[in-house]
């Protein structure tokens, strides 16, 4: 009792200090806690107050007490998602004990009526069937798969959000048939994808950047329950108007229990693709294989003196390694043939396939067509070369940075092809701890941790690291962690608590690895010039762009933002208080989000250099590898400085809801929630910032209208711009 008391103080002490203080962190407005209600009547229907209601885990073997109301009504406010036997004991009235109630994350449980029959208390009824429970006490629509579910249902590549397409309304984000990856990997009910939320043992689990990312991820195997709530949840589910997807992670039970597997797949074991064999030389299959091992193992942690029976403390840990080779699709693009990177032009093609060797030289000041050819370089007497002494170094460099012609007779420009694989290996690590402090008061601890290292093979264009067409090796480190620390209590009969905190985060580092692409590859990148020296990072090569006009679909290079870099980071607290009172279950809560998320700017630093032909270019040769080999580009851009923002907002939320049993056959739900939301700014002060503080009236940017004067139509010099103090007569606006 003295302990209980103790653990009543401090989190009351502790929700109150989450209420007060502006610590930077955040919660998940959700919670995995479920509750479980019920009706207890003798054989003629008439409620039966005063029977003790017994609740007890069929894994773990602690149990929670309640008796019925005047109305013969009970209520479990805080359940931990588990099967239970629930037992009804009244004097002068059987023992009635129901097994396989089956209680889920977040779900509000009805146990239907309990028919209790006069007799001896040593006399028991037995119900041992498990009965498919109506959603009668809630509105909302969700659905739920339990672990032996999960481990059962054929699912491509294991990836748990596949299981959310089973859901009525949702549907899979683009094309079918492929693995879901994250949460915004799939849309509910019309809902845009980075709408939907995500929540781990009711801590958040998404990037803050795009919303929809992972931070931590985890196996099937680790996961005892996935639930997707559709629509028309309470108020104390917050953060998304699309679906809440909840997932709740094992426990450990009284009995050590434990498993190991491995799933493989193998390229071998697939036929070859149409494309790859219609070519003249059959192109092998890319070499793709999978090889997913793990194991798990829990139970009770005792010791000679403390947790004899097994009900207090358990643990479970489980971890997967995931080693595969990923195929790509077939690539095919344009690379600069043997010639050209020499500076000779005179048997390239254009975009449609035909010869062009009329390259021009602007210096002649003379025509340059099929017709004509005095103004087109022609060094030799060979139409299209351009003389030694007119090569631009850095440009040749430039050239020479794609990987060699090895494609024939695939049309038009296309003289390129591949089709490399990812190596994408992930270790995912998951410890869980569950103490049963009092019969009133649990504690659970959680860390999940994810090791990624993937070498992309074509890289990724949008973190400046890649390439759509051209392999290019890229190193993507991907680590994640979810971290969650709980408490939940009983205050009493009738009032129960919960606070939890949690941390998430993640990182997204992006690092080429093509040593032609970095400029200590070729002495003649030092004559690049940089309008910006200082802002260039990793000794990148600017991204070299020859994309249209003749030279059609070329293969480039995006390298001018990177090496990129990216961390988020996000806390939560959440604290919901549960009041029962007669036939109302009334609820309120707190919620605090706080997410901090450096990361380097989408900006040329490295500088970008266009080299399509453009016709309005007085210098254009006409073709673009021309113009590089010449020193002739078409746009040139490049960002002033390097620079890392340093991303923060914060997210206050509450709410208060009530579930009222108006009766039998009717349940109302109503409630509210508010918000409390910042903007994404950066405290670095390196972005674009409006800071109030900082605003002068004064000294703000002057607005001029538009006006014409002593004209109509409106033309030439009578054009004005007047500013807001100006008081011109007489003119048309």
């Amino acid at each position: 009792m003295y302990l209980d008391r103790r653990l009543r103080a401090l989190c009351a002490s502790v929700l109150t200090g989450l209420m007060l203080a502006a610590v930077p962190s955040a919660a998940s407005a959700q919670t995995a806690s479920a509750s479980v209600a019920g009706t207890v009547q003798d054989a003629q229907g008439g409620a039966l107050p005063g029977v003790a209601i017994t609740l007890t885990s069929k894994t773990q073997g602690n149990t929670a007490v309640t008796t019925t109301d005047a109305e013969g009504r009970f209520f479990f406010a805080i359940v931990r998602p588990d099967t239970y036997t629930l037992s009804a004991e009244l004097q002068g009235f059987k023992k009635l004990e129901r097994t396989n109630l089956v209680v889920n994350a977040a779900d509000r449980t009805s146990a239907g009526i309990l028919a209790l029959e006069v007799g001896a208390m040593t006399e028991e009824v037995t119900v041992s069937t498990r009965v498919s429970e109506l959603q009668t006490t809630s509105g909302e629509r969700s659905f739920t798969l339990e672990n032996s579910a999960l481990q059962n249902i054929a699912n491509n590549g294991r990836a748990l959000f596949n299981f959310a397409t089973l859901v009525p309304g949702a549907l899979p984000n683009g094309n079918g048939g492929g693995e879901i990856g994250s949460v915004s990997g799939f849309t509910v009910n019309g809902q845009r994808a980075n709408s939907n939320t995500m929540s781990i043992d009711g801590v958040a689990n998404i990037d803050t950047g795009d919303n929809g990312g992972n931070m931590a991820t985890t196996n099937i195997d680790a996961v005892a329950e996935f639930k997707v709530l559709t629509n028309a949840y309470q108020a104390e589910y917050g953060r998304a108007v699309g679906a809440q997807l909840q997932v709740v992670t094992k426990s450990g039970s009284r009995d050590f229990h434990g498993s190991g597997y491995w799933y493989g797949r193998r390229s071998d074991w697939n036929a070859n693709s149409w494309i790859n064999k219609r070519n003249a030389v059959e192109t092998p299959k890319a070499a793709t294989k999978r090889n997913d091992s793990g194991y798990t193992i829990g139970g009770p942690i005792f010791a000679p003196g403390f947790n004899s029976d097994k009900k207090k403390l358990f643990f479970f840990f489980s971890q997967e390694h995931q080693r595969r080779v990923e195929n790509n699709a077939i690539r095919q693009t344009r690379v600069p043939t043997a010639l050209e990177r020499a500076g000779d032009f005179s048997q390239s093609l254009d975009n449609n396939g035909r010869l062009f060797n009329t390259i021009r030289d602007y210096t002649t000041g003379l025509p340059c067509t099929a017709a004509d050819t005095r103004g087109c370089f022609q060094d030799g007497g060979v139409l299209g070369r351009i003389p030694a002494n007119r090569l631009y170094a850095p440009g040749i460099a430039a050239l020479g940075i794609f990987p060699q012609a090895n494609l024939t007779g695939a049309g038009q420009d296309l003289n390129f092809q591949s089709q490399a694989p990812n190596n994408t290996p992930r270790r995912e690590d998951m410890l869980r701890m569950d103490y049963q402090a009092t019969d009133n008061w649990r504690i659970t601890g959680r860390y999940m941790n994810t090791v990624e290292n993937i070498v992309q093979a074509y890289g990724t264009t949008w973190a400046g690291n890649g390439s759509d067409q051209l392999p290019i090796p890229v190193l993507f480190l991907h680590p994640g962690s979810n971290y969650m620390l709980s408490a939940t209590g009983v205050l009493s009969p009738t009032m129960s608590l919960e606070v939890s905190w949690g941390r998430a985060a993640n990182q997204l580092n992006y690092e080429m690895q093509q040593e032609s692409l970095f400029k200590a590859s070729n002495p003649a990148f030092a004559q690049l010039p940089l309008f910006y020296p200082d802002a260039a990072q990793g000794d990148y090569v600017p991204q070299f762009i020859f994309r249209g006009g003749r030279t059609g679909n070329a293969g480039q290079y995006q390298t001018d933002r990177g090496p990129f870099t990216n961390k988020n980071v996000t806390h939560d607290v959440v604290a919901n208080l549960t009041k029962v009172a007669g036939s109302h279950a009334m609820k309120a809560g707190f919620y605090y989000q706080n997410s901090f998320k450096p990361q380097s700017i989408f900006a040329s630093f490295n500088s970008a250099i266009n080299f399509t032909d453009n016709a309005s270019n007085p210098f254009d040769t006409g073709y673009a590898y021309a113009n590089a080999a010449t020193g002739i580009f078409n746009s040139y851009t490049q960002a002033s400085k390097f620079a890392i923002p340093e991303w923060r907002y914060h997210n206050v939320e509450f709410y208060a809801q009530d579930n009222w049993k108006a009766g039998n056959k009717l349940t109302v739900d109503y409630g509210a929630r508010f918000y409390y939301l910042t903007p994404q700014w950066d405290e670095t002060l390196q972005a674009s910032n409006f800071v109030p503080s900082e605003f002068d009236r004064n000294n703000a940017a002057r607005l001029y209208t538009p006006v014409c004067v002593g004209a109509s139509p409106c033309s030439g010099a009578n054009r004005r711009g007047m500013k807001d103090s100006d008081n011109i007569q007489g003119e048309e606006k």
